[in-house]
């Protein structure tokens, strides 16, 4: 069975860094269900985890046929979760509310008010659709409170990215609608009941814009500020470009600079680390679990391109062949990246770190007995929560929850 949900307890002291066994893994209790989900919304509101909505394919992997012939269907979740402490053990109680639609892949933000949720998408008979709604989650006792009363995005966005900075939520990147967007906005929270408790656009970073980003606040030495990583996007040709540039952006000056790309101590080049999660760590330093480097997505996009060619020319046979080798490919998917890389705001240094603990599953191709190792767990949210990193759900390779 797949962990649903894993902590990364760090170590007591930022100093210890150096030590060999830089990171101790601990499995928490799976979630409720035979699948995990990815996209889920993911925060800490009074002392409890809570996680909620998410999608699966629970009648099996997208790129093989149901026994009715159609492609299993992308299923969306309002159900929330809550993970709460007692002692050394956990208790996970699935909340009365439901979240006002199903919904995933939106940004999620812990506040001292709740778990703010922005964006996202659902489907709904067939069809993919974006959202702009912003609601805050709070708990007590296991039980959830949903609170609607802020204002809705500047336009309805999935896979953007955010993170909370003094007061201010930022919002950078996503799609809005025609692809990837270079979307920043802010959210004074401080101005909370009044007149001007609105999103405010701001200019965006000098570089791609972007989809599948990760974001976190972080101190630079001087002051609190917003970082951007990696993402992708596809030019006015079609063609996809995986993004391993990263920038910083200082909510007291209000600009943007380009900070070093994501390229670690004996790297060949940079790296894409797209839907991947980044916490801060330290006075200084961010942690980059995994993500992927989209060199399979560029393949497998590419095979689907050459497979509606040859179905619309007639071609049977070669829909065929490319099929069942874009099945092979997927049936063996080897996992995301393990790296977990650090990085310094105040070097502008990155390092690898550590690794995320090897897992594996089963293989997915009928009549298959061998495992397939498995690395990171990508498109969720890495959460702080009483002195650890809790990594929840997520897609342990593409499909896979």
């Amino acid at each position: 069975m797949f962990l649903r949900i894993t902590a990364l307890l760090t170590l007591s002291s930022i100093s210890l860094l150096a030590a060999e066994d830089k990171l101790e893994w601990k499995a928490l209790p799976d979630l409720p269900g035979d699948l995990g989900v990815a996209g889920p919304f993911a925060g800490v509101h009074n002392d409890g985890l809570i996680i909620a909505g998410g999608a699966n394919f629970p009648d099996g992997e997208p790129w093989r046929p149901t026994a009715e012939g159609f492609n299993s269907p992308k299923v969306y979740y309002d159900t929330i979760n809550v993970v709460t402490k007692a002692g050394k053990d956990y208790k996970i109680t699935e909340a009365k509310a439901k979240l006002p639609r199903a919904l995933g892949y939106g940004v999620s933000i812990s506040t001292d008010g709740g778990v703010l949720c922005i964006g996202g998408e659902w489907r709904e008979n067939g069809d993919t659709h974006r959202s702009a709604k912003v609601f805050a989650l709070s708990q007590v006792g296991g039980q959830v409170t949903i609170d609607e009363d802020f204002p809705p995005l500047p336009a309805a966005t999935t896979a953007a990215a955010g993170a909370l900075v003094g007061n201010i939520v930022y919002v950078a990147g996503g799609d809005s609608g025609e692809g990837a967007a270079n979307n920043f906005w802010a959210l004074d929270l401080a101005k909370r009941g009044t007149d001007d408790f609105s999103w405010v656009a701001l200019p965006p970073w000098d570089g791609p814009a972007r989809t599948h980003l990760l974001a976190s606040a972080q101190n630079d030495g001087g002051t609190d500020c917003l970082y951007i990583f990696s993402g992708r996007m596809k030019d006015s040709t079609g063609r996809w470009h995986m993004l391993s540039d990263a920038h910083k952006f200082n909510p007291k000056t209000g600009e943007w600079e380009p900070i070093r790309d994501i390229q670690p101590s004996g790297d060949a080049q940079p790296r894409c680390v797209m839907a991947g999660t980044v916490a801060p760590i330290g006075a200084n330093q961010l942690l980059v679990f995994g993500g992927a480097n989209g060199k399979r997505f560029v393949t497998l996009t590419g095979l689907g391109k050459q497979i509606a060619a040859a179905e619309a020319a007639g071609n049977k046979e070669a829909a065929a062949t490319l099929k069942a080798e874009q099945q092979k490919i997927q049936d063996t998917h080897i996992g995301f990246s393990r790296d977990v890389l650090l990085y310094n705001t105040v070097t502008d240094r990155w390092t690898r770190f550590a690794e995320f603990p090897e897992d594996s599953r089963a293989a997915t191709a009928p009549g298959a007995t061998e495992r397939v190792v498995i690395g990171s767990h990508v498109t969720t949210t890495a959460v702080q929560w009483d002195g650890s990193i809790i990594i929840p759900s997520g897609e342990s390779s593409p499909g896979i929850r």
